[in-house]
């Protein structure tokens, strides 16, 4: 659900890059792994890791700067 969740705010958003800047000082500031194992992905579903949400972001910003 979350997954969705962060799907659907990176379409409705325009800038793109204070949420990148956020995930980024809260990945700086976490005591967690921001890239965990397979398998502690799994037990942790419910929300997918600060690592993943960057990358996703990076690539949207990529993508719509390519199709400008």
């Amino acid at each position: 659900m979350e997954i969705q969740a962060d799907h659907y705010a990176i379409k409705q958003t325009d800038n793109l890059e204070p949420a990148l800047a956020s995930y980024r000082q809260l990945a700086e500031q976490s005591n967690t792994d921001i890239s965990p194992a397979f398998w502690i992905k799994v037990l942790r579903s419910s929300h997918p890791p600060i690592a993943d949400r960057i990358t996703r972001i990076e690539e949207e910003i990529k993508k719509r700067e390519t199709n400008q």
